[in-house]
C-alpha cells in the first residue's frame, strides 16, 4: 500500500499538546479566536435562528456542533473531551470557514445561511482538509465510504440529496489526489507541515 512521505510517523503518540499547538498555530495564522459555546446568549439566538430557518435543530446545534461565525470559532467541548485526531480534523475544518469569511466577508455569511447549494459547496471546501488529515493520521488511503459519510452529514444542514451527492463527488475527486500523495494546498496542507515539524523535533 502506498503511504505518502508526509504521513505521520508510525506509532506516533497522540498528545493533547499536539492538538493545542495546532489550534494555537492556525488561530494565530488566520486571526481566529476560540470561544466556549456555552458562554453568553449569542449562541442561543443563533440556535433559534438556525432552527427556525430549518438549517439545524437547536439542541443539536448547541450540544454537538462547532460553529464558526466570522473569525470566532465556538466549540461545544473542552480539550480532552474528544480524541486528538478528531480535534485536529475539526481544527482544519473550522479554520477553513474562517478563511472563507476572510476571503468573501459578509457575502459568505449571507450565502451560507440562505443558499443551500452555496452552503454545501462551502462545507465541501471545509471537508477537503479533513481528507489530508485522515491520510496523515491513519497512513492509509481515504475510502469512498469516508467521503460519503462526510457528505451525508449535510442532511443535518438542510441540504437536499442532489447537493449531498455533488459534495460526495467533489470529496472523492480530492481524495484521489491525496491518496496519490498530493496535498491540496489549503489549511490541511499547512496543518500537515506544521504537525510534522513538531513530531520531527520530539
Amino acid at each position: 500500500m502506498f503511504i505518502p512521505a508526509w504521513c505521520a510517523p508510525e506509532n506516533v503518540v497522540w498528545t493533547s499538546e499536539l492538538e493545542t499547538q495546532l489550534w494555537n498555530y492556525l488561530c494565530a495564522k488566520y486571526d481566529a479566536v476560540i470561544v466556549d459555546k456555552a458562554d453568553g446568549h449569542f449562541m442561543e439566538m443563533a440556535a433559534w435562528f438556525l432552527d427556525t430557518a430549518g438549517i439545524l435543530k437547536k439542541r443539536e446545534f448547541l450540544e454537538r456542533y462547532a460553529t464558526t461565525i466570522g473569525r470566532k470559532i465556538y466549540l461545544p467541548f473542552k480539550q480532552g473531551e474528544i480524541s486528538v485526531c478528531s480535534s485536529i480534523s475539526l481544527a482544519v475544518h473550522e479554520i477553513t470557514h474562517v478563511v472563507q469569511f476572510n476571503t468573501y466577508d459578509v457575502e459568505f455569511l449571507y450565502k451560507y445561511l440562505f443558499d443551500p447549494m452555496a452552503r454545501a459547496l462551502y462545507e465541501a471546501e471545509a471537508m477537503k482538509p479533513e481528507l489530508e488529515i485522515f491520510v496523515w493520521a491513519n497512513r492509509c488511503p481515504v475510502p469512498n465510504a469516508f467521503c460519503d459519510r462526510l457528505a451525508g452529514n449535510l442532511h443535518n444542514y438542510n441540504c437536499n440529496q442532489a447537493q449531498i451527492e455533488t459534495v460526495a463527488i467533489i470529496l472523492k475527486s480530492a481524495a484521489a489526489v491525496v491518496n496519490q500523495g498530493g496535498l491540496l494546498g489549503g489549511v490541511g496542507t499547512k496543518a500537515v507541515h506544521f504537525l510534522n515539524g513538531i513530531l520531527q523535533h520530539n
